[in-house]
């Protein structure tokens, strides 16, 4: 009778927690999908660690899609959600000052 109480309380737990997980898209346009990677998937690796082990999924080259995939725990892909959105906003800042110098010098 007490195992089949763990097996209930075991049970019980890794309901809550599937209840918890939640997939969210994600647009971020394709041709900064290679750089957000990171070398070896470092800077995805790293925003994966952060925010709890996420599953963060960009689609292959040839789909032409601009859609990423964050799955994992509520709250932390929230938080993986606003660090892509983040580094995004980061290329765009880059490429406009990038832009502006070169308008300067011309």
């Amino acid at each position: 009778m007490e195992n089949l109480s763990a097996q209930q309380g075991a049970l019980i737990e890794m309901i809550c927690f599937q209840v918890n997980i939640v997939e969210v898209t994600v647009e971020i346009p394709q041709k900064w999908h290679t750089s957000m990677i990171g070398t070896k998937g470092h800077l995805i690796r790293e925003i994966s660690e952060d925010c709890g082990g996420v599953l963060i999924r960009f689609p292959t080259e040839n789909t032409q899609s601009d859609k990423v995939y964050i799955r994992g725990v509520k709250d932390e892909v929230e938080k993986a959600r606003k660090r892509l959105l983040e580094v995004a906003s980061d290329k765009v800042c880059k490429l406009f000052e990038f832009t502006d110098f070169i308008l300067c010098v011309l």
